[in-house]
């Protein structure tokens, strides 16, 4: 290239020189790198103390999802971010980890941040030092250090109240401004990343730390890809669906059937606690491929429930025989499962009052001749509009929205859309892991928590939903169009009918409500449902059996016997439901009406 005129090469030289000799005397002091040091959160880092046994992949295990993971870092046309998501449990965390090693291997990691809301370090749970911490661990990578280090703590000399300014700004100063010196000699190939997980166990603003990601990746100084994991919140669902959505993808883990890699890893568990344990037998545990399948079954996808497993087991001076026992048969004075429980239990506490609609509805889910669907749930439960969105919705991690995996009750009943809606009449609630089911069955596990929610409270609330819509005109609580009500009305009878077998006749429903309800319009809906499931004349003997049992032969019916026996004795006679007064061939429920011959529940269960 030709010199402008009147310059020499040694001028050139000279001036170069000269400025080589402004940067040294320029060159930051050691102060400001213990001043970047001191706002890093170092425990958040891969290869920090905290990290001392980071959880990783058992080799051979999640091969699919690191396959896909390096397809994305590989293709010049994948977006910047991936989110990797999946429920609590899935493995996120070790897949990151594993991710971290590797790429860290190849000189490709370009920095970390492992949240955990658990960790002792307030640092790890807070988004202050996040911006910081990346910065920090930029300017000391080897393929980085000389083209970063020198703009960003010259920056910081000049400004050290840096630190104390929002994470936006920090992203601004700290690493766009340095790259968008250099970004031309920063063009690394293979593509570097940055790994960021658990972004939903920070306890600040978790989307302020998703947006400065994006603030990032939208700079075309930026060269880095960002791996972000996350149990599937509905805020950080919302941001990758609209603010993110032209600049990331997403890895959803419930996509992976992840029962063989569990398998894998309890197979190779138990081997090495056999090799642990010289005096077991030869091949443990007996019939082992039994318990693997029945653990499996259980764990659902769910490898922390496989390694909560495995730690039970290597509890030191414990037989592991006599612990796989309590694993497989619990008794209520072992608990094998405190690590898995506690989790249960700090994400439900994350949503106050969720646990009492958790309990009701795997109570109805588990008795109901069929599922009830998500809106049938949230009509029930719904005291105040949007509950539904926050007590069960509102725990992605635990509980999800199945469409079309199974035939819920509006879609027997339905039209054919429910119009403006977010739901389908298939749409039906279902927990992510068995595990969580067996953590609400079990008194002993979920009352160290929970001990004002026991059966007979949820079994009482449940009832007391059903009453409040015989008493509030047959509509629920928040009334619905009258082009609804139809549905609704079978889906609720199908529910009360379950609620009148699984209480063996001892229907919680008082009084008044049975005084004030609309008997025509239930005996109407009752020749409406799918008689597959209930018997013609069911609803109306087993009802009349209940209504009547406390009226005494010596004293007049009570309102409610009145006003469904009066309805009852009003239904036409002769067709193939066997209606009339007498209602059955024998004249039973005569007799009963007269407490000549009481009867029992079981003769019409």
């Amino acid at each position: 290239m030709p010199l402008p005129p009147g310059q020499s090469n040694y001028n050139s030289g000279l001036n170069y020189g000269l400025i080589y000799q402004t940067a040294i005397s320029n060159f930051p002091s050691d102060q400001v790198v213990e001043q970047l040091y001191a706002n890093v959160a170092a425990g958040a880092i891969h290869d920090s103390e905290d990290q001392a046994r980071p959880p990783k992949c058992l080799v051979g295990t999640r091969q699919s999802v690191h396959e896909k993971i390096f397809s994305w870092m590989g293709s010049v046309d994948s977006k910047k971010i991936l989110w990797l998501t999946g429920p609590v449990g899935a493995g996120k965390s070790a897949i990151l980890g594993t991710l971290s090693a590797k790429f860290e291997e190849t000189g490709q990691l370009a920095a970390t941040f492992f949240f955990s809301a658990s960790s002792r370090s307030v640092d790890r749970r807070s988004k202050r030092r996040f911006v910081t911490t990346l910065a920090y661990q930029l300017r000391r990578h080897p393929h980085l250090a000389d083209q970063v280090s020198l703009p960003m703590l010259t920056i910081i000399q000049k400004d050290p109240a840096v630190f104390t300014k929002n994470l936006k700004a920090q992203m601004k100063d700290l690493i766009l401004k340095p790259l968008q010196t250099l970004h031309q000699e920063l063009a690394p190939t293979p593509p570097m990343i940055l790994i960021i997980d658990a972004v939903d166990e920070c306890q600040d603003d978790r989307i302020e730390v998703l947006s400065v990601l994006l603030q990032a990746v939208r700079d075309p100084a930026f060269p880095f890809r960002v791996v972000v994991a996350s149990r599937p919140e509905p805020s950080i669902r919302q941001f990758f669906e609209s603010d993110a959505v032209h600049f990331a993808e997403s890895l959803f883990l419930e996509d992976y059937k992840a029962d063989g890699d569990i398998a894998r890893f309890l197979d190779v568990e138990f081997a090495a606690i056999r090799a642990r344990c010289p005096y077991l037998p030869p091949v443990w545990p007996e019939n082992k491929e039994v318990i693997m399948k029945k653990l499996v079954a259980t764990a659902s996808g769910q490898f922390i429930y496989a390694a909560t497993v495995i730690n039970f087991l290597n509890t030191p001076s414990r037989s592991p025989d006599d612990l796989l026992n309590i694993v497989l048969e619990p008794h209520d004075e072992e608990r094998a499962f405190d690590q898995l429980d506690s989790l249960y239990i700090s994400i439900s506490k994350a949503v106050p009052q969720s646990i009492l609609w958790l309990r009701a509805l795997q109570v109805l889910q588990k008795h109901a001749r069929v599922i009830p669907s998500a809106w049938t749930i949230d009509r029930l439960f719904e005291s105040k509009r949007g509950q539904a969105h926050t007590f069960l919705r509102g725990l992605p991690s635990l509980i999800y929205l199945e469409s079309g995996g199974r035939s819920c009750d509006s879609f027997m009943y339905g039209g054919e859309d429910l119009g403006g809606s977010d739901l389908t009449w298939n749409s039906c609630y279902a927990f992510y892991h068995q595990s969580f089911v067996d953590f609400l069955e079990d008194p002993v596990r979920y009352r160290v928590a929970f001990p004002n929610y026991d059966d007979g409270v949820v079994e009482r609330w449940i009832w007391d939903r059903l009453s409040l819509v015989l008493r509030n005109e047959d509509q629920p609580e928040l009334p619905i169009r009258s082009d609804l009500l139809p549905t609704f009305h079978r889906c609720f009878y199908d529910i009360w009918m379950g609620c009148m077998q699984r209480s063996k006749g001892h229907m919680l429903i008082d009084e008044a409500a049975l005084a004030l309800c609309h008997p025509p319009r239930w005996l109407e809906v009752s020749t409406h449902v799918n008689l597959a499931l209930h018997k013609p004349g069911d609803f109306r003997r087993r009802l009349f059996a209940i209504v009547h049992n406390n009226c005494r032969f010596y004293r007049p019916c009570t309102a409610g016997c009145k006003r469904w026996r009066r309805a009852v004795s009003e239904l036409p006679s002769g067709d193939r439901y066997g209606r009339g007064y007498l209602w059955d061939s024998h004249g039973s429920l005569l007799l009963d009406r007269f407490c000549i011959k009481r009867i029992r529940w079981k003769d019409h269960s």
